[in-house]
């Protein structure tokens, strides 16, 4: 097991250090083997979770299947949200190994905010952290741009007067760009950067030429 000066350590991100020191004594240490369920979707939340070892798993079940949408690892959290309210577990979290964790309870938890209220503030910054990034890993999975080779097949056609035709119309209607040859050789020192920047647009239009 973690020397308490470690468990500190990982405690401390969460609430700070101070906070961490008194918040050592008042979580208990959970042990969970492999194939263990932590807690089932729609349970209801009483408690906090940090992982000291090991690796757990979280699964959701929607529409008749069963998607896995999250890993934790050693040091980060899960459960959090239960501290701040009386909503149920939104996923079942499983260990993919033996674990160690951390538990809070929402009584420990409450009786301390009563002498710091800090700590409603670490958690709820928590707490907003962990959906902002939910969003955005949300959007970078449906987010798909889709790709449109233009190749003029008479020498006369103007490709610019087309970008500029097709900008037009597109304007506050989806977020396009256009690749070229002339962008390639601007970002081949690291192609992967310039795929990347394509990649946040709705339409990217393939200009041959």
């Amino acid at each position: 097991m973690d020397k308490p000066s470690e468990i500190i350590e990982i405690i401390r991100p969460f609430f700070g250090r101070e906070a961490a020191s008194q918040l050592k004594d008042r979580m208990d240490v959970i042990k969970l083997i492999k194939g263990q369920k932590l807690f089932s979707q729609g349970d209801k939340g009483e408690h906090m979770y940090i992982v000291l070892s090991g690796t757990l798993d979280a699964f959701l079940h929607a529409e008749g299947t069963n998607r896995k949408v999250g890993t934790i690892m050693r040091g980060e959290s899960v459960g959090e949200m239960a501290l701040l309210g009386e909503g149920e577990r939104t996923a079942d979290v499983i260990a993919r190994r033996d674990s160690l964790l951390l538990e809070l309870s929402k009584a420990s938890f409450h009786e301390m905010i009563q002498h710091d209220n800090t700590l409603l503030f670490q958690l709820s910054k928590l707490v907003i952290d962990r959906l902002n990034k939910a969003n955005r890993q949300a959007h970078q999975q449906n987010h798909r741009s889709k790709y449109i080779g233009i190749y003029p097949l008479d020498e006369g056609v103007d490709l610019t007067a087309l970008q500029s035709s097709l900008e037009t119309y597109w304007r506050n209607k989806r977020k396009i760009a256009f690749l070229d040859k002339t962008t390639l050789d601007a970002g081949k020192h690291d192609l992967s950067l310039t795929i990347n920047d394509f990649e946040q647009n709705d339409y990217v239009f393939l200009l041959a030429g």
